[in-house]
């Protein structure tokens, strides 16, 4: 299957990658998302988002739990990186599908979609249309 073109997650499925590499790849995309927003927001309004998303998604995916309960801000991205290693491929991309969507959720309600779109491009792997709720669960 040719996979270029698609975006990162996507890609990372259709190549067969392991929990591995798509942990090591979310953890990335989260870090650039925290550089691009923390201008806008402040590092502590990042993180307060992230954990918000984190409280949502955790009730499909308990096993976010231990990054919710990171304590350190700075540590976040490598607590998620490091339980979605320990996850099958498809719950990895499922469970940072989720926080993705919570994560953008609560930024367009906060400073607009539009402003959103702006800042981060269309959000990495952002499930859209009727079935993207059934695609991130």
């Amino acid at each position: 299957m040719q996979s270029e073109g698609l975006p990162a997650f996507a890609r990372l499925a259709a190549d067969g990658a392991d929990a591995a590499d798509i942990a090591k790849e979310a953890a990335a995309t989260w870090r650039d998302m925290h550089g691009i927003l923390a201008a806008i927001i402040g590092e502590t309004g990042v993180a307060a988002v992230f954990r918000r998303s984190l409280y949502l998604a955790q009730a499909d995916f308990a096993w976010l739990a231990p990054v919710y309960k990171t304590s350190a801000p700075a540590d976040l991205f490598a607590s998620l990186q490091s339980e979605l290693a320990k996850q099958s491929s498809l719950q990895a991309l499922a469970g940072n599908g989720e926080l993705l969507h919570h994560f953008i959720t609560i930024l367009n309600t906060l400073i607009g979609e539009s402003l959103v779109q702006r800042l981060l491009g269309s959000a990495p792997d952002q499930p859209s249309g009727p079935d993207a709720a059934q695609e991130r669960k």
